[in-house]
C-alpha cells in the first residue's frame, strides 16, 4: 500500500503539473533559483511576465466542494501582497482542475472555497475556473508608468517644487514626443526600439531627479541654506 503523501510533496507535484499545463498552452516558464520569493513560477506570454504562486488542495468539505489555503506561513496564515505575486493558481488534486485567480480577487483572504467540475459555476471564484486566458493579458509597462511625466501625482519629477507645472509639461513633451502613455506602453511591449529608448530616457531623468532631490530641498538657487518653515 502506497504511503500518504505529505503536503510539501503534494505541493511539489502540483507545481510540476502546473508547468506541464502552462507549457501545453504555449506559455514560457521561468523559475526562481531559490525559495526566498513568494512566487513559485514566472509565466511569460509575449512581452508580459506574471509572478504566480501554486496552491494545491485535496481538502474536500462536501460534494465537489474543496477548501484551499490562499495565504503563506505556518499556523496563522498571512495574506500575499501585490508587491509579491500577481496570481494564485489553485490545483484541486482529486479532480485535476485549476483556478487561475488574480491576487486582487482574493481581497486579502487566506482561505477560499472552490468547486469541482460538476459545480464549477458556483461560488465567488467561478469566473476563474480554468481561466488560463488571464495569463495572456497585457499589462502596462512598469518603466513607462514609473517614468512618465504625464502622471504627476505618481512621478517624482512632479515633487520637485522648484519647477513650475509649465516646465514639467515642457519636459514631458521633450522626453515622450507627445505620445500618450498607452501608445508608449504598446510600442515597448511590441519590442519597438525607439519606444524603449524613450522609456530609458524617462527612467534616467527620474533617477537624476531622485539623486538631486535632497540638495534641492535643502538649499536655495544660489546655495544659501533654506530657512526653516519655507
Amino acid at each position: 500500500m502506497a504511503r500518504k503523501l505529505q503536503s510539501r510533496e503534494r505541493g511539489n507535484i502540483s507545481e510540476m503539473l502546473f508547468k506541464v499545463e502552462a507549457t501545453k498552452r504555449g506559455f514560457q516558464m521561468c523559475e526562481p533559483i531559490c525559495d526566498i520569493y513568494r512566487y513559485d513560477n514566472v509565466v511569460q506570454s509575449g512581452h508580459t511576465f506574471w509572478r504566480l504562486q501554486v496552491k494545491s488542495t485535496d481538502n474536500q468539505r462536501g460534494e465537489d466542494v474543496f477548501q484551499a489555503n490562499s495565504g503563506h506561513g505556518r499556523g496563522k496564515r498571512t495574506r500575499y501582497r501585490k508587491s509579491e505575486i500577481d496570481f494564485v493558481a489553485f490545483h484541486i488534486i482529486p479532480t485535476n482542475t485549476w483556478y487561475i485567480v488574480p491576487l486582487a480577487a482574493l481581497r486579502g483572504r487566506t482561505c477560499v472555497t472552490l468547486y469541482g467540475p460538476e459545480r464549477r459555476h458556483e461560488g465567488m471564484f467561478a469566473e476563474y475556473y480554468e481561466a488560463w486566458h488571464l495569463l495572456r493579458e497585457r499589462r502596462p509597462c512598469t518603466f513607462c508608468l514609473h517614468a512618465s511625466a504625464e502622471t504627476p501625482a505618481e512621478n517624482s519629477v512632479s515633487r520637485d517644487l522648484s519647477r513650475t507645472p509649465a516646465e514639467v509639461r515642457a519636459n514631458s513633451g521633450l522626453l515622450w514626443g507627445g505620445m500618450s502613455l498607452d501608445e508608449r506602453n504598446l510600442r515597448v511591449m511590441d519590442g519597438d526600439a525607439e519606444g524603449l529608448g524613450m522609456v530609458l530616457q524617462g527612467v534616467a531623468a527620474d533617477m537624476r531627479m531622485r539623486r538631486d532631490w535632497p540638495q534641492r530641498q535643502g538649499r536655495w538657487r544660489y546655495g544659501r541654506p533654506r530657512p526653516r518653515g519655507v
